[in-house]
């Protein structure tokens, strides 16, 4: 709500910011043990993802970097996840920094002790380094509406379900069924076998965001 009334007070004019970098849930894990970093949003300006592209992650922070669409394009509509939305909105690019929606949130096991600190002073470096990297770069960074990256994207997804499916990832770390593994080996061998449409992409992006989460049950992720 804050970011939509920044976007349309007119309080700032939306041309003169050159990027908006959005960090939401930062620090935390996807599910216990998992230490990887994400970074959406950017595939809606090329200008930045190559800066973006440039910037070495500390040592021991995997990135993993994808187009917003794998995890807002839901069964139920469009979902925007955070503050960047009313930004791109009106053609500012933006990049997205988030670790995802795990067990705890929203719930009142959300504390601060729950937090991968280690994790959290190396995406702190990494997001500064990209800051730099943007201020000192002379490139004109242009939002450009639909814009996508599926191989990056089906690259990214691999490697997000073979995490999930490995031992001591996701299935395992959640107990969750094998019903459920069934469903992300089922998207995994998909992607292996050459499919990189952005649907089996998308569904293999929402089903781990759905386990993983606390909006839905499993029943209700297993049937999206």
């Amino acid at each position: 709500m804050g970011s939509e009334f920044f976007a349309a007070s007119g309080l700032v004019e939306l041309s003169s910011i050159d990027v908006v970098l959005v960090l939401d849930l930062v620090g935390g894990q996807l599910w216990p043990g998992y230490t990887k970093h994400f970074v959406t949003g950017a595939e809606g300006a090329p200008q930045l993802s190559a800066i973006i592209d440039t910037v070495r992650a500390p040592t021991g922070l995997p990135v993993m970097r994808g187009g917003l669409h794998l995890i807002e394009t839901t069964p139920f509509g469009l979902q925007p996840w955070s503050d960047y939305d009313a930004f791109r909105n009106r053609d500012v690019p933006i990049a997205f920094f988030s670790d995802g929606q795990n067990k705890n949130y929203h719930t009142a096991a959300d504390e601060a002790d729950t937090l991968d600190y280690d994790k959290l002073s190396k995406e702190t470096e990494h997001i500064y380094r990209i800051v730099e990297a943007v201020a000192d770069s002379t490139a004109t960074i242009e939002y450009e509406r639909g814009a996508q990256d599926l191989d990056r994207d089906s690259e990214t997804v691999l490697a997000l379900l073979t995490d999930a499916l490995a031992q001591g990832g996701l299935i395992d770390a959640l107990g969750l069924s094998d019903a459920s593994r069934a469903k992300l080996q089922t998207t995994h061998d998909a992607i292996t076998g050459g499919d990189r449409s952005a649907a089996t992409l998308q569904a293999g992006a929402l089903r781990v965001m759905c386990y993983a989460g606390t909006s839905f049950g499993e029943a209700t992720c297993n049937s999206l």
